[in-house]
């Protein structure tokens, strides 16, 4: 199999998915996506990493991070390698997880951005694993709650707009979702 170069982005703007090998599961339970969330976040902080957007589902996932070039690998080879012997230990389990390495395509502009985070959002109910857009396993839920301790909701909002409370809004609209904040999270 040919390894291709990666394509560079000029934002440093990347969509990032990765799918288990043979479509199998690589996240077993809650326990299993937290830890790789854990593994994002040690990699925001050692590598300058921004995150934009996240959906972890049980065969695959999503990121939609920034990180300059010669990082990005680093900083993805570091979550796969630690993920698999995470997995690999608590399954009693020896070999690759995932299917192949990282793939990454650039974010081009302001509106493929906003794009991307809707596919993430909406990528665990096109996948059926949620019949409300109420999923843990995603930031969808720090986009509505407009607060995160790793994602940067508001680089990816003020696009949408410079009010954070219509910014949501659009967002809502952007997802085909009825907007019906009244001061509190409607996803408790």
């Amino acid at each position: 199999m040919t390894v291709y170069a990666r394509k560079q982005s000029e934002s440093d703007i990347y969509h990032i998915y990765v799918r288990g090998n043979n479509f199998e599961n690589i996240f077993k339970d809650k326990n299993d996506k937290n830890k790789y969330l854990d593994f994002v976040i040690q990699v925001k902080e050692k590598f300058n990493l921004e995150i934009y957007a996240y959906a972890i589902m049980d065969n695959h996932l999503h990121l939609l991070i920034k990180v300059d070039y010669e990082n990005l690998s680093k900083s993805m080879k570091y979550i796969q390698q630690s993920y698999t012997y995470y997995f690999n230990k608590k399954y009693n389990r020896k070999g690759r997880i995932f299917e192949s390495r990282f793939q990454s395509k650039p974010c081009k502009d302001d509106v493929y951005l906003t794009e991307l985070v809707k596919y993430i959002h909406l990528n665990p109910k096109t996948a059926g694993l949620s019949e409300q857009y109420t999923y843990q396993f995603t930031s969808h839920r720090d986009y509505i709650n407009l607060d995160s301790s790793f994602v940067d909701i508001n680089f990816v909002l003020t696009f949408l707009s410079e009010d954070i409370y219509k910014a949501r809004e659009i967002h809502f609209n952007l997802l085909d979702l009825p907007y019906k904040y009244s001061g509190k999270d409607i996803y408790e």
